[in-house]
């Protein structure tokens, strides 16, 4: 993931109710659990870190600084419905969200897709060029 420093600023609101104060490696751990609702981490000049949920940086007379997860994974991605890639892309076997799968394959030299059971739950990290059918039992 990449995470965009913002010195002096910080983001009004928790991400879905989640106040309690982390690390900044256990609060970035927890937004990226709650992708959908967190747009950040806000940390307090002590160390103390909350997810956030608002959508404006506001500047902090505190000296609050905030890390914005960078959405290098909203390029334009393609739907292939009842197709496969046949390779996972570096060795890659984890399954994870489509959103957090779409994080790891730009992280990956070798990644060109993903593939998802209907859900979008269940999703892993693919290579390869060709989208040949999908066979089903």
């Amino acid at each position: 993931m990449i995470w965009d420093k913002q010195p002096d600023k910080f983001i009004r609101g928790f991400a879905s109710g989640h106040s309690r104060k982390k690390s900044l490696d256990g609060a970035k751990e927890k937004c990226n659990e709650i992708a959908d609702s967190c747009t950040g981490v806000t940390c307090t000049k002590d160390g103390e870190c909350t997810t956030r949920g608002g959508n404006n940086l506001e500047v902090s007379k505190s000296g609050e600084t905030t890390y914005v997860l960078v959405n290098v994974a909203a390029e334009v991605w393609t739907k292939h419905p009842s197709t496969w890639m046949s390779g996972q892309a570096g060795g890659d076997h984890d399954v994870r969200n489509l959103a957090m799968a779409k994080y790891r394959c730009v992280e990956l030299p070798d990644c060109s897709g993903i593939a998802c059971k209907s859900d979008f739950e269940d999703c892993t990290v693919r290579k390869g060029k060709t989208l040949p059918p999908l066979l089903v039992r």
